[in-house]
């Protein structure tokens, strides 16, 4: 079975997530090879978990070496489609979307933007990291000559829902939301929330349990 046709549930792909984000770090180290053993060490998953999830990527360790990381890094890439080449564009180029369009996403997760799109006037018909941005008028008629496939919302939530329901009359079936609100959408479209947050809020509780246990205090 090829790996496309697997439906991978949403933990596994966060945890594949997690390894592959370990190791470009390894990499960096210049470390040749890990084994599943470790890699539960340091993410602190179970072993069997680690394996279970790896051979769904199509991996296989080798005994006593364990993973090449090159090997297991290009499996990984391959299984979450970052190998491919997805074009992107994105709605919204203020502090958050201008970050966006500069960081190299390309790289590492074959996520190319194309084009960017404002509805300020004064930050359309600009280049941003050598994109194109926009106005977002001109954005159904750009969308009949550019294949697109991931939208990606940056604009205030106020006006995050009209910009999805632009994009899926328009064709694009996968967006990646930045916004402050829950989306709504009708028809086949996949759509994900970047919820930074959801990590910090992870890390703020666990401060705020330290600081309750080591006062003796409950809350």
């Amino acid at each position: 079975m090829r790996n496309g046709k697997i439906k991978a549930p949403a933990p596994v792909i966060r945890r594949l997530s997690n390894y592959h984000h370990l190791l470009l770090g390894l990499r960096q180290r210049q470390v040749q090879s890990v084994s599943s053993t470790t890699l539960a060490e340091i993410l602190e998953y179970k072993p069997i978990q680690v394996r279970k999830d790896l051979q769904l990527a199509g991996l296989v360790g080798r005994p006593r070496t364990g993973f090449r990381i090159d090997e297991m890094e290009e499996a990984i890439s391959r299984f979450m489609g970052w190998s491919l080449d997805c074009q992107a564009v994105l709605f919204g180029v203020g502090n958050l979307g201008s970050a966006l369009l500069n960081y190299p996403w390309r790289e590492e997760y074959g996520l190319r933007f194309i084009a960017a799109f404002e509805s300020e006037e004064e930050r359309s018909n600009i280049l941003i990291n050598n994109i194109p941005v926009h106005h977002i008028s001109h954005f159904p008629t750009f969308a009949e000559e550019h294949p697109i496939d991931i939208g990606v919302i940056a604009v205030p939530a106020e006006g995050a829902q009209a910009v999805a329901e632009i994009m899926v009359e328009n064709g694009i079936r996968g967006i990646w939301n930045f916004s402050h609100t829950h989306l709504k959408i009708t028809g086949n479209a996949t759509i994900e929330n970047a919820l930074f947050t959801q990590s910090l809020a992870v890390l703020t509780r666990r401060l705020v349990e330290s600081r309750t246990q080591n006062s003796g205090t409950s809350i």
